[in-house]
């Protein structure tokens, strides 16, 4: 069935709107809805399309006027309405009564995206959606069918805010267990018994597929059904709506899918709704993600709530990275920077925003399977920083990437692999430095020594007669590049700018004030530790022996 613009608007999209135009306009099909940047962009919408204006492209003095202009476009191209943001004045007549002449519905609201809402609402008006019922000669309860779900839609709009009045709703209506269910099979919120999702029929391995598709299972005593909530279109689902129901006859099984249905959509709403909120507050992201890695093991539905709504990625095989600068010029504006470092990231196959902290930014890929090429994102995160750092002259960008992890433990567990492996990348002076840490890898030796507090006294009292020599720190960066290129003189100069003998020339200097051999491996595995442990300097030194710590324990 064909979705009404009245129908549409009453899922709960976009509350508190009002609607300026004629009865039979709500009656009008909607067959599409789409975003139009500006007044110019309505001459290329489809017929039976409602148009979305961002908040901005109808704003300023000319409100009045571009209004009256995407009227007369959208009547010209058969539109059903448009959707736009109230004026700062009162609404005129003339343009009241051009809406309702030329047949084009105006919804006015007062959100700050609208906009953003748009690609949930044409999936809702292209799902099937069995809304046209026959009476049939089958009742529940004295009930007719389409009674019980014109009820379930109408209680869907005065019920509460919260998911668990929504839920609760849903089972007494219905008289069946409903419940929010998350991939792993915890019942989130609602009545439905847990024990149901972990009988025959593979339930759980059917939610961690994260699909969205409906489907129905058998169980010891009755059937579940299950609709995904799914607010992006491409995500694997985190959030599934299931009942649990007894009485197996094709009306009743039919009647609660139906019913499921339209629960689902007013949970995208909802999610949608909470989604435009944190937008709002995007400087809450980087807490909601410390509280989610918190409850890892079982997160609470606030948590998870907000998780989906943003998009997030929680089910299969997660890869944590950490981005984190060297500090050299100015102080970065970090909400800048976190948009151009996802520009240059989605250029080289990472689509993940990355969340903005003090003084790093934080992201994670997914997918369903356990990852095969373990250096892709490294690599491509390095090219990301490299292209990033061309646009920021004198800025050092460095990285951390841990190994995968499957499901929030999992997650947790990269995050802070990646947390280590940007404090050791850090300690290289070279562009778009990335390190790679997991469980078992060499490298967390280096992080081991990096975190301990006495290893940096000793490795500052190693250097003294080099920064007491040349207070500008030449030598101490010229002897760890030294180091870093294996004892390379040519590639030193390269690295540094400057003549291969200018590079032989300090290195003996540093012989003779240091009084070592760089030929003999142990004094220059040691002198190599020193300058890594000199180059974190105060504040990564500080986060290195809280990170060790927190090893131990």
């Amino acid at each position: 069935m064909t979705i009404t613009l009245a129908r549409l608007l009453s899922a709960g999209f976009l509350p508190g709107h009002a609607v300026v135009g004629d009865s039979w306009m709500l009656r009008s099909p909607v067959g599409s809805v789409v975003v139009a940047p500006d007044v110019a962009s309505v001459a290329s919408v489809k017929s039976l399309a409602l148009v979305v204006f961002p908040r901005t492209a109808l704003g300023g003095e000319e409100h009045e006027h571009r209004t009256c202009v995407a009227i007369r476009m959208a009547a010209r191209r058969d539109i059903v309405g448009l959707v736009l943001n109230r004026p700062d004045g009162v609404l005129s007549e003339r343009t009241r009564a051009l809406a309702k002449s030329s047949g084009v519905a105006l919804v006015l609201v007062d959100q700050e995206h609208p906009d953003q809402l748009a690609p949930a609402m044409d999936r809702f008006v292209r799902t099937p959606y069995p809304l046209r019922y026959q009476q049939q000669a089958s009742h529940w309860a004295g009930v007719a069918d389409e009674d019980v779900l014109g009820t379930v839609a109408h209680r869907l709009r005065t019920v509460g805010a919260g998911l668990e009045e929504m839920l609760g709703m849903l089972s007494a209506t219905l008289r069946s267990q409903v419940g929010l269910v998350i991939a792993g099979g915890r019942v989130l919120a609602g009545d439905l018994d847990e024990d149901a999702l972990r009988g025959p029929g593979d339930v759980l391995g059917r939610l961690a597929t994260g699909r969205p598709v409906a489907w129905v299972r058998s169980t010891h005593d009755g059937l579940l059904l299950a609709q995904p909530v799914q607010l992006t279109a491409g995500v694997p689902v985190n959030l599934w709506l299931v009942a649990g129901m007894r009485e197996m006859t094709a009306p009743r099984v039919r009647l609660i899918g139906q019913a499921l249905v339209v629960a689902t959509w007013a949970l995208v709403a909802h999610l949608a709704g909470v989604a435009l909120d944190l937008a709002r507050r995007d400087r809450d992201h980087h807490l909601l993600l410390s509280r989610l890695l918190d409850e890892a093991d079982r997160p609470s539905l606030p948590c998870l709530e907000q998780a989906t709504a943003l998009g997030w990625r929680l089910t299969g095989w997660h890869t944590a990275v950490r981005i984190t600068t060297r500090r050299v010029g100015a102080a970065l504006p970090p909400a800048s920077v976190g948009a151009l470092l996802h520009r240059h990231l989605a250029a080289h196959g990472i689509d993940a925003m990355p969340l903005t902290g003090e003084d790093d930014w934080t992201l994670w890929t997914s997918e369903l399977e356990r990852p095969r090429n373990t250096d892709e994102v490294r690599n491509n995160v390095r090219h990301a920083l490299l292209a990033a750092e061309r646009e920021l002259p004198g800025i050092r960008l460095c990285a951390g990437v841990g190994v995968a992890g499957e499901g929030l433990p999992g997650l947790r567990e990269s995050m802070t692999q990646a947390r280590e492996a940007s404090l050791l990348a850090g300690t290289r002076d070279t562009p778009g430095a990335v390190e790679r840490l997991g469980r078992d890898s060499v490298n967390r030796i280096l992080v081991g020594h990096h975190a301990a507090g006495p290893q940096h006294q000793l490795a500052q009292h190693l250097l003294r007669p080099l920064t007491d020599a040349d207070p500008t720190g030449q030598l101490v960066h010229t002897l760890g590049r030294y180091l870093d290129h294996e004892s390379s003189a040519t590639a030193t100069a390269g690295a540094l700018g400057v003549h291969r003998n200018t590079v032989l020339q300090r290195l003996e200097r540093i012989r003779v004030l240091l009084d070592v051999q760089l030929s003999d491996v142990d004094q220059r595995l040691a002198l190599h530790l020193a300058t890594r442990l000199v180059r974190m300097g105060g504040t990564d030194a500080r986060e290195a022996v809280d990170l060790g710590r927190a090893n131990v324990s």
